[in-house]
């Protein structure tokens, strides 16, 4: 969903990103996490590594930045900004400004 996002792709089809925003919603339990998923890190064949706040994380940054973008219409900060700006951009594009603020520019 996130790759989907950062990709634009949205403004072609939002279609999968509202599928992927009700999975994700439908998805969480009534604790307000979502289930943890098997381990993800294996190195030098007996060393697993489960990062537990992940299953929390990104589901929240995902349904964060399909509201911003999808929702409310949102824009990602053009790569005319101002060097602050640029350096939040490689945060996952995650710095925006509404489309309205940006035509006033």
């Amino acid at each position: 969903m996130m790759a989907l996002l950062a990709a634009d792709y949205h403004t072609v089809d939002p279609k999968p990103l509202h599928k992927a925003a009700v999975y994700l919603m439908r998805s969480q339990q009534e604790s307000g996490d979502w289930p943890q998923q098997h381990i993800s890190g294996v190195f030098n064949r007996n060393c697993m590594i489960t990062y537990a706040n992940y299953r929390n994380i990104f589901p929240i940054w995902a349904l964060g930045l399909y509201r911003r973008l999808v929702l409310q219409g949102m824009t990602r900060a053009s790569s005319s900004s101002s060097t602050d700006d640029q350096a939040w951009m490689c945060c996952m594009s995650d710095f925006f400004v509404a489309s309205a603020q940006q035509q006033q520019r």
